[in-house]
């Protein structure tokens, strides 16, 4: 009636395993290719976030809280995580060019375009503003370690990975014309903060990170996450073998067992890198970390179809119609609040 099939216990080694070889190999060469090792560098990003009802489904429409906003259903998207349908509330767009300078280690960032739309439009925006940029910003995954929600996380190339992660080499596959070997890793303990996922390497003498996608483990209690993802993808050109080219972090929050809760997800896209001489040094003269001139929020459509890297999905690009919607109910103001 039944078949149980198990595989083999199996005790894992550090010495003479080649996925721990391959991870020591990437680890030692992490301070030397990094690029902002030069003296000045300069990158471009457009960058999104969105925030959303998560698994928004027709029951959940037709709750007594929701069914008078009937027009909801319109705006009804697809989680790229989960695939559950999800309600935006809130989107964002940026344009901008990041500069770095080594010694002494500064960074500014010039704000070419801006733009807020959603339930932020009724609340103070300087508070929006900074409670976002505390919780989602850029993750460096080659440092020692990473820190998310105010949590020190190891990073799986940090110095003392090898004794901190089990490695496990896995299946060969394309990655955008590259054939890549999967690295497999995992914390020894899963209650740790410490990630779960894939490295895709180059299978060539190089061994070059084309891209990385992790997960927070579930077994740990990172505030109110239920689900974290982090990807990153990687380019190269003859002189910097680790170019960022593309981060997303997807993450799912619950309050309370008994409501389902808040979906969230930023991508960056990063382009034209610059280094020293090509770096203008004009952001470096003014005092401010974020440069952002009046003209910044109020750019057209023109402006955008120009610095979009990808396009809006249906929710994203009808948060105007949305916004217009909410005003027209009465008493909407009191459900935003809550």
């Amino acid at each position: 009636d039944e078949v149980v099939i198990k595989p083999p216990k199996e005790k894992y080694r550090r010495k003479g395993n080649p996925a721990v070889e391959l991870a020591e190999e990437i680890i030692s060469r992490r301070d030397k290719d990094n690029p902002f090792d030069n003296d000045y560098v300069s990158r471009d990003r457009y960058e999104t976030f969105l925030i959303a009802l998560d698994n928004f489904t027709e029951e959940k429409q037709q709750q007594a809280m929701f069914r008078k906003f009937q027009f909801l259903s319109d705006y009804v998207d697809t989680s790229k995580v989960s695939g559950k349908p999800i309600l935006n509330v809130s989107t964002r767009e940026l344009a901008a060019t990041d500069y770095f300078q080594k010694k002494p280690e500064r960074r500014k960032q010039l704000v070419h375009g801006r733009e807020w739309i959603g339930i932020e439009d009724f609340l103070p925006d300087e508070e929006v503003r900074a409670s976002l940029e505390a919780t989602l910003k850029d993750i460096d995954l080659f440092n020692e370690q990473v820190l998310i929600m105010r949590n020190e996380f190891v990073s799986p190339f940090a110095g003392y990975a090898t004794t901190y992660y089990r490695y496990f080499l896995q299946d060969t596959i394309d990655v955008e014309g590259e054939k890549c070997v999967d690295l497999a890793f995992a914390p020894r303990n899963l209650q740790s903060f410490g990630f779960t996922g894939h490295l895709y390497i180059t299978v060539d003498s190089t061994h070059f990170v084309k891209w990385i996608q992790m997960n927070v483990p579930y077994d740990i209690n990172l505030n109110f996450v239920e689900y974290m993802n982090i990807e990153q993808k990687f380019a190269r050109d003859s002189i910097h073998p680790r170019l960022l080219t593309y981060e997303c972090i997807t993450a799912e929050f619950k309050l309370y067992d008994f409501i389902d809760g808040i979906y969230g997800r930023r991508e960056v896209f990063y382009s034209n890198y610059q280094f020293n001489d090509s770096v203008s040094r004009e952001p470096f003269t003014h005092q401010e970390h974020v440069i952002e001139p009046p003209e910044a929020t109020e750019r057209d459509d023109e402006f955008w179809a120009q610095y979009r890297q990808v396009e809006l999905s249906k929710g994203e690009s009808s948060m105007d119609a949305f916004v217009r919607g909410l005003e027209q109910i009465k008493g909407f103001k009191y459900i935003i609040f809550a």
